[in-house]
């Protein structure tokens, strides 16, 4: 669905392919945080199943951010830990923070929030969905697939060279975690006044 934005997918999904078994689509906290907070014209996240996790390589990339902090006009910027490989090598860019439970293989030397006292854990995740009614069974092939691709050696010299974490959730336990994310993301939308 090129050109289609997260919305347009979901309703393509509930309204169009909900039976369809070959159906695999792209989902990121993002796509959580806006059916919580009802920005996706009523449709909800119990809609669909998630289906798993991988870490994701971005090949946009935040070139604009990184160029106005390598030249001092801004101080800092936010951002995946892949995106400063390079920059980290050559001191230009230092990380301060890893917001995930541990280190990110290749940045063993930037300490995590919580080890500096702040108790911030954020992960910056890609997945997909499928429609609801998927069967049991296609919903796992889906799922093993998935685990497939993360646990062969191609995708492990990937994470490794681009400064990846390992974030693998796939199945159930991915679904579990997505209703968790969701459930905080209310609350939270709740406390700040931005729930609609």
């Amino acid at each position: 669905m090129a050109g289609g934005g997260g919305g347009l997918r979901f309703s393509h999904v509930l309204n169009v392919r909900q039976t369809d078994a070959d159906l695999i689509v792209a989902a990121s906290k993002a796509t959580a945080t806006r059916v919580t907070q009802n920005t996706e014209s009523g449709a909800t996240a119990d809609q669909v199943r998630f289906v798993g996790a991988i870490k994701h390589i971005d090949v946009d990339g935040d070139a604009d951010a990184l160029t106005q902090t390598v030249d001092d006009i801004t101080q800092g910027l936010t951002g995946d830990m892949s995106k400063i490989v390079d920059f980290n090598e050559s001191r230009d860019i230092c990380g301060l923070a890893g917001l995930r439970e541990g280190h990110v293989p290749g940045f063993e030397n930037i300490a995590t929030a919580v080890e500096q006292g702040i108790d911030g854990v954020a992960v910056n995740w890609r997945g997909f969905y499928d429609q609801k009614d998927i069967s049991n069974a296609d919903f796992q092939i889906w799922a093993d697939r998935l685990q497939a691709v993360a646990d062969s050696d191609e995708w492990e010299t990937a994470m490794i060279e681009k400064g990846l974490a390992l974030f693998i959730r796939v199945g159930d336990n991915f679904q579990t975690w997505v209703d968790g994310v969701i459930a905080s993301t209310e609350e939270l939308s709740r406390e700040i006044g931005v729930d609609q």
